[in-house]
């Protein structure tokens, strides 16, 4: 009876739970795979059957459940990250110095190097004055130009782009601000307006000494929607200017 020898295209395939076969087979022989994600010592004899023995494990419940767990986006890995260090300030500066890089391990999972990933290209999108339409189907053509070293969960579009800047940008770049203003004097700015839309909105900017970057910085804050303008008296204006007041102690 002739033996089926496991071939090297079969490891470029995927299963039916959609991961490349390479991802947790390996070749330990000419008919045997290791299955990594199953344990130490778990073989698949692929003599008599060939690829079917291989599609058969990956079918179990087991498999699956092992695949779901250590193949999924959220599972940490350990990973070697190169740190380079700061030249030592007691040197003077025109002394070049030549420091090799040091190594740490850090633990990282697929879904953060794409958090990752989504995050740098919206602050080069912000930066760069980029419409949000820009970031629709940039996922296509980062891999068109990266190939896999772009990770498979990368996602990006004009509204979760939006939702990066709104949720998690802005507040995190805010308290930076903040931060770093009350460690000094400061003074904050209003600038009432109206918008290319007709609405009046309220624009808060901060001007203080930054100890960071050893300069008087002006930073816009935050900025506010008050709706139509009317007189002082008006309830719903005072009640927005209260609310304004109370974000703004809140913030300090």
């Amino acid at each position: 009876m002739t033996k089926c020898k496991v071939k090297d295209d079969w490891l470029a395939r995927k299963d039916e739970m959609g991961y490349v076969l390479s991802s947790w087979a390996q070749k330990k022989g000419d008919s045997l795979i290791l299955c990594t994600v199953c344990g130490t010592g778990k073989t698949i004899s692929c003599e008599a059957k060939g690829f079917q023995a291989i599609e058969q494990h990956y079918k179990t419940v087991t498999h699956k459940t092992n695949a779901r767990t250590k193949l999924g986006p959220n599972q940490q890995l350990l990973s070697v990250v190169s740190v380079c260090r700061s030249e030592p300030k007691s040197l003077p500066p025109a002394v070049p110095v030549s420091l090799p890089p040091t190594s740490t391990l850090v633990l990282t999972s697929k879904k953060d190097s794409a958090v990752t990933m989504e995050l740098l290209w919206v602050m080069k999108t912000v930066i760069s004055d980029y419409s949000a339409n820009s970031c629709e189907g940039v996922e296509d053509l980062f891999r068109a130009m990266f190939g896999n070293a772009v990770p498979e969960d990368f996602s990006l579009g004009r509204t979760k782009a939006g939702y990066y800047i709104t949720e998690a940008l802005g507040p995190y770049f805010r308290d930076k601000i903040l931060s770093d203003a009350v460690k000094s004097y400061f003074s904050v700015h209003f600038d009432e307006t109206t918008n290319a839309q007709g609405a009046k909105e309220l624009q808060v900017s901060i001007q203080y000494w930054s100890t960071e970057e050893k300069q008087i910085s002006f930073k816009h804050l935050e900025t506010f929607f008050i709706g139509k303008q009317c007189n002082h008296t008006d309830k719903k204006r005072y009640l927005v200017r209260m609310e304004l007041f109370r974000r703004m102690l809140f913030f300090f």
